[in-house]
């Protein structure tokens, strides 16, 4: 199925459960995937929680100069893989997590949902699966001239911040957030004290642009 990003469209295998959504008529965060494309066309681009690699390899068709997908989910990344090779394009990829620290961690998923999206760092229902992961903090990577950065995390968003806060304030990219709960957003906003909030995207996705001159 083609997901229309701005102006590219990308192929994205049907087990996805974002063609799922597609199919079942809701669609899947139109207003985000319009504002990914003006942010994710230059410069080096971060794709936390990547999922199956739509924002990845829309940001590789739009013109970023690099691309880093990170994804901890085994399920996931065999989605993401193939949408890559059914696309032609190469980025990397980090299996793995994205917090404040470097080790190791658990994360915690819906074993009920194939390819799901709801993986967290954050503790979650009792029932839900854990699978041990990688934990990598953003500015560990010491990636250059980051212009835009998507973090999807399920309310782990914080800690991915402040793990990338040295590299937020040298470059001050363009950040969209998913955020689930008022909390979860004050706390994003604290720490990014240097950003507006541009626009709230299909509910839930926050655009953070830096404050002029800061």
């Amino acid at each position: 199925m083609k997901v229309a990003v701005g102006p590219v469209a990308v192929e994205m295998d049907d087990r996805d459960r974002i063609c799922w959504h597609i199919k079942q008529g809701n669609g899947f965060e139109p207003q985000s995937l319009l504002a990914w494309s003006q942010i994710a066309n230059h410069g080096t681009v971060i794709d936390i929680g990547a999922y199956t690699g739509l924002f990845s390899i829309a940001a590789v068709m739009l013109g970023a100069v690099s691309v880093l997908a990170i994804e901890p989910l085994p399920n996931n990344l065999d989605l993401l893989y193939a949408n890559m090779r059914a696309n032609g394009v190469e980025f990397e990829v980090i299996v793995g997590a994205a917090s404040d620290h470097v080790g190791e961690a658990v994360l915690n998923y819906n074993p009920k949902v194939n390819y799901t999206t709801g993986g967290s760092l954050n503790p979650m229902k009792e029932w839900y699966s854990k699978l041990p992961t990688d934990v990598i903090t953003i500015d560990s990577l010491n990636l250059e001239h980051v212009s835009a950065i998507k973090i999807d995390v399920e309310g782990h968003e914080d800690k991915v911040i402040a793990g990338a806060m040295h590299t937020i304030l040298r470059d001050k990219p363009k950040i969209l957030v998913e955020v689930l709960t008022p909390e979860a957003r004050a706390r994003v906003e604290a720490l990014l004290s240097g950003y507006i909030v541009a626009e709230v995207l299909d509910r839930r996705n926050v655009l953070m642009l830096p404050t002029e001159g800061d």
